[in-house]
């Protein structure tokens, strides 16, 4: 049950950006989300406690697997997350903020 509540919210919070907002936004408030409800905290940084590949996150913001594989390198480039074990941890929520609202 707890799980249905997530994914309600989580679609529900998705279905307001997708709609309104360039993919870039819509990807990083995804991964602010995701960091709130489903992330483990490991010293400052927020590890997210499940595995996405690209292709569900690609679904997840109605974009192409290539266009989040670009759109993850440059947030890496740019310090707010990193993918360590295929798991995406966020380093700073601030640059992601600052990336959901500057795409």
């Amino acid at each position: 049950m707890e799980a249905l509540v997530f994914k309600a919210n989580s679609f529900s919070t998705l279905l307001l950006f997708v709609g309104t907002r360039p993919a870039g936004e819509t990807l990083a408030h995804l991964l602010l989300v995701l960091a709130g409800e489903k992330g483990a905290l490991n010293g400052k940084d927020v590890l997210l406690d499940q595995r996405y590949t690209q292709e569900e996150l690609a679904k997840m913001v109605g974009a192409t697997r290539q266009w989040v594989a670009a759109t993850l390198s440059r947030m890496k480039r740019d310090g707010s997350l990193d993918i360590v074990n295929a798991r995406i941890r966020i380093r700073s929520i601030k640059r992601l903020r600052h990336f959901a609202e500057n795409s």
